[in-house]
């Protein structure tokens, strides 16, 4: 099977690896901020004592995402 490159020089494969990865992020992200939005466990203990300040983190996380 041949894949044809297109006219910017990208072919369908980078394309879909591309798009699989942002993806891939994004759920990671939202992962994050699920976790960060918990109110008991271990992880906001740990963010308390180490002084985090969670809604900033929170943000800095989803706009990464």
């Amino acid at each position: 099977m041949l894949l044809a490159l297109s006219r910017d020089g990208s072919s369908p494969v980078r394309e879909v690896l591309a798009s699989a990865h942002r993806r891939q992020r994004s759920g990671e992200a939202d992962l994050l901020t699920a976790i960060l939005g918990l109110e008991l466990g271990t992880v906001p203990r740990a963010l308390i004592l180490a002084g985090v300040d969670r809604p900033t983190f929170a943000a800095a996380v989803r706009d990464l995402g």
